[in-house]
């Protein structure tokens, strides 16, 4: 075969691999609701849908941390320390998770009337 094809193969090899291994990576970051969530509606109207999640982070949450979640699409709702809840658009989900200071998201429950 020719050298130049081989070499292009590989290189093209390596370039799905490490893509493929970076969206893994984020989507690491998803508990398993979430993450059924997200394979499980698939409708393109849901894209939009707001997603209610509950966020932990590397470290406390400083105004430029609460900025670049923001700018990842997320609207913040409370802060505590290291955790946060927030309300994001499925389709920015992956966005979110991959800023490198976030560790985890999770579906945040939903709260019921007490009686």
């Amino acid at each position: 075969m020719n050298k130049k094809l081989v070499l292009m193969l590989m290189v093209a090899s390596v370039f799905i691999l490490f893509s493929c291994k970076r969206e893994s990576h984020v989507t690491n970051k998803f508990d398993p609701a979430l993450r059924h969530f997200m394979e499980s509606s698939q409708i393109e109207s849901a894209a939009e849908k707001s997603v209610p999640v509950i966020g932990t982070c590397s470290s406390q949450i400083s105004d430029s941390l609460r900025s670049v979640l923001e700018r990842a699409g997320a609207r913040i709702g409370t802060i505590s320390g290291k955790f946060f809840t927030a309300d994001i658009p499925k389709s920015k989900l992956e966005k979110l998770a991959s800023v490198k200071q976030i560790r985890y998201l999770q579906l945040a429950p939903k709260a019921k009337p007490t009686k």
